[in-house]
């Protein structure tokens, strides 16, 4: 963890001095939504300010099947901004789910590039600007952006860390050109990649996955995957409402796992679970020993690694106070590890945007 810290930080020093190096390319940014009316407004703000060419950018809002009034509040901003490229689309009956929305959404596509976020988010004017910079300097043909948690309460912060540890994660894999995970909320993909990448994918009967099946996909064709550490390029999401909410967008994600991803992301996922158990095992072997003062030196290891392995991810995010939080966060997440994992393996649907999910 300290290794890929320092690597990771290294990358964030390289990408701080990367600027435009060439004209703008037309982009089309793809969101597709459903029952989001509480916050599709705030997407909405950001994107009538972005700060990219408006006669090279394409804005295309997909409705799944939504059964609330977002569909209306998007036509409403798009009657505002008549004159603008942005068209809203409705996935046709039969399809439903993300990843469905997301590929009749390309289908009207016209840029060169895609870029793709969700209807719950919050995005910088120069959002668009910064991903193009990491791929015109990179030479990538996916770039997996930053998402980053709004935290304010002690249970937010903690929400916040758990987030945090799987961007770290999923930053390290890609910086050591293993990815292993990404976020669907904030990527850039070259539409001839995306289109071959359709061609290879055996996923299409799973719901859930449109990012992670995409990025192993581009892998598998040895396509370049970068991840952008350009600033203002993050995305802002809020945490979840409730712990049900928190539950069952957990086992989705989860659920990916058991949905037919490669074997190496099986095993690290499998690895991960044991190391949690086994570190829970010694801390309280050790504490029924007596020997509180090697179970503390070995608590406070563990926190003060997983602390640096972190910290790009949060105090540069205004995670600051979420730090404090790490060391008596040490066991919840253990236990929380182990749990999720256990009710993975025994569970085999998960409810979603109001759908019961098989998996």
């Amino acid at each position: 963890m300290l290794w890929l810290g320092f690597l990771n930080r290294q990358e964030i020093r390289r990408q701080q001095k990367w600027t435009l190096l060439s004209e703008l390319p037309n982009l089309s940014l793809i969101v597709a939504f459903r029952n989001e009316e509480k916050l599709i407004s705030n997407l909405l703000n950001g994107l009538s300010n972005l700060n990219y060419p408006k006669e090279r950018l394409q804005i295309i809002l997909v409705n799944d099947h939504s059964d609330d009034s977002s569909p209306e509040i998007v036509n409403q901003w798009i009657s505002v901004h008549s004159g603008k490229n942005f068209k809203l689309l409705s996935s046709p009956d039969g399809k439903t789910g993300k990843k469905a929305a997301l590929e009749f959404g390309v289908k009207s596509a016209s840029g060169e590039w895609l870029l793709f976020t969700d209807a719950d988010c919050e995005i910088h004017d120069n959002w668009p600007m910064q991903i193009m910079i990491c791929q015109q300097n990179s030479a990538a043909e996916m770039v997996c952006g930053q998402v980053v948690m709004k935290a304010k309460t002690w249970k937010e912060n903690l929400e916040a860390i758990e987030f945090s540890s799987l961007l770290a994660v999923g930053a390290s894999g890609i910086t050591i050109n293993k990815p292993s995970l990404c976020n669907g909320a904030n990527y850039l993909i070259s539409k001839p990649a995306y289109l071959e990448a359709q061609l290879q994918r055996n996923d299409q009967n799973i719901v859930s996955g449109d990012d992670v099946f995409l990025l192993h996909t581009l892998k598998k064709l040895k396509r370049k995957i970068a991840f952008c550490f350009v600033p203002f390029s993050e995305i802002l999401i809020s945490p979840t409402e409730n712990w049900n909410r928190f539950v069952q967008q957990r086992l989705r994600w989860a659920s990916k796992w058991k949905s037919g991803l490669e074997g190496g992301n099986q095993v690290l996922a499998i690895t991960i679970w044991i190391f949690h158990l086994l570190f829970l095992v010694a801390v309280f072997g050790l504490i029924s020993l007596g020997k509180i003062r090697e179970a503390f030196y070995f608590l406070a290891i563990k926190a003060a690694t997983e602390s640096l392995f972190l910290e790009p991810f949060l105090v540069q995010k205004s995670y600051t106070k979420a730090i404090s939080y790490i060391l008596w966060a040490q066991f919840l997440y253990s236990f929380y590890v182990i749990y999720f994992g256990l009710k993975v393996l025994f569970s085999n649907q998960y409810t979603w945007k109001d759908r019961q999910i098989r998996f």
